[in-house]
């Protein structure tokens, strides 16, 4: 088992050409069966074309950059395809990925988050989310002051708190708001000190620093380290055995982007949240919390994840997809990671990638669901 960390990734863009290496031809094979409690299928068994399928992975097979590096699809409950690219270093050396291999999750991160603020709220470690961020903080009560003692959890849920924030990755100067995310002694002295730039509630802007907090309040109210109570209440219940959270220098947890997970595992969020909740027969996150974090609580004041994105939920990003604009919610981070569910499809689809140094890397994210996985289902 392997950590596919960004910097490792990043040095490893100069690929060859994939006829240099002698990839095969991909032919489909149903997944297979192991103890982390997926059910499989064949793609013909729950309406997907086989032969959509295996275009689509030599299609990702045969480009040059290798930017994808795996995909995953579930539909109607079942793990259909797995598919894991070959990873080039600049002298054309295969180093490998697997389904063992712990994958970056960068913000798909904060949707895992989102589910353990919904358990934590359900255990009443948290209170509502109408509490002011003021009443949960009070040894920053110098620096909650004016609009910001109306920010709520709701706000920081849904990217609406109103603090100024600049996300831009990666976080590698002391210019950049993730900088001191990772670096201050305090980072949530960092985020709560930012200046207010709109009232909360009012306007969209993303916020990792929002994550932090929210991540920061379930360690506080549970007395446990956030992987340490997600694997108590959130991976244990998904089979999730393999793992790791990253922690800043400041003993907090990089609840905004830290986790590494192999592609079965992410891709069983997107299902938990299909069935409102539930895997393998036990309610692991309260409905009632699903159909509250799936909600557009804002809307994008401009199309984001290409021309996907619509609407912003309790960090999921809301979209539309196909002809027929079917509801989607989408778990996004840098570098290309994507848990993808459309529940009208019963489709759920998770993407691995490398794309860290590209600024709009969602083109090739939306000819996989669009162009080949969608044109593909027959029932």
């Amino acid at each position: 088992m392997k950590f596919l960390r960004p910097l490792m990734l990043v040095s490893m863009l100069l690929f060859v050409r994939c006829e240099d290496n002698d990839i095969s031809v991909y032919q489909y094979d149903i997944p297979q069966i192991t103890s982390d409690g997926w059910t499989t299928s064949s793609l013909s068994e729950v309406g997907l074309r086989r032969s959509n399928m295996e275009k689509l992975i030599n299609l990702l097979a045969s480009r040059d950059d290798h930017y994808v590096h795996g995909i995953a699809i579930a539909r109607k409950g079942k793990l259909v395809l797995e598919y894991y690219l070959p990873l080039y270093d600049s002298e054309g050396n295969n180093k490998g990925y697997d389904g063992e291999d712990l994958h970056f999750q960068a913000s798909v991160s904060k949707s895992f988050t989102s589910a353990l603020c919904g358990i934590a709220i359900d255990q009443g470690l948290l209170p509502d989310i109408e509490t002011e961020i003021s009443d949960l903080y009070p040894e920053y009560t110098d620096i909650i002051q004016g609009e910001k003692e109306s920010i709520t959890l709701h706000h920081v849920l849904s990217m609406t708190s109103g603090l100024d924030w600049a996300d831009d990755v990666p976080y590698n100067t002391p210019d950049k708001d993730g900088y001191h995310l990772i670096h201050d002694d305090d980072p949530i002295h960092y985020v709560l000190s930012k200046e207010m730039v709109f009232t909360p509630g009012s306007q969209f802007l993303y916020n990792s620093g929002n994550t932090v907090i929210l991540g920061d309040l379930i360690e506080k109210a549970s007395g446990m380290g956030l992987e340490t109570f997600a694997e108590e209440y959130l991976f244990g219940p998904l089979g999730i055995e393999d793992h790791y959270w990253e922690v800043f220098s400041s003993g907090i947890a990089f609840s905004s982007g830290g986790l590494y997970l192999n592609m079965r595992d992410m891709l069983k969020l997107g299902q938990l949240y299909i069935d409102d909740g539930v895997w393998n027969g036990k309610q692991v996150v309260p409905a009632a919390w699903i159909r509250q974090s799936l909600s557009e609580h804002i809307p994008l004041p401009l199309r984001y994840l290409g021309d996907v994105g619509t609407g912003y939920g309790y960090q999921w990003w809301l979209g539309e997809y196909g002809h027929d604009n079917m509801e989607a919610f989408i778990a996004a981070g840098w570098g290309g990671q994507f848990v993808i569910g459309i529940p009208e499809m019963e489709l759920v689809v998770a993407v691995t990638g490398g794309e860290y140094l590209r600024s709009n890397p969602f083109a090739v994210y939306e000819m996989i669901i669009e162009d080949y996985i969608l044109r593909g289902i027959d029932g």
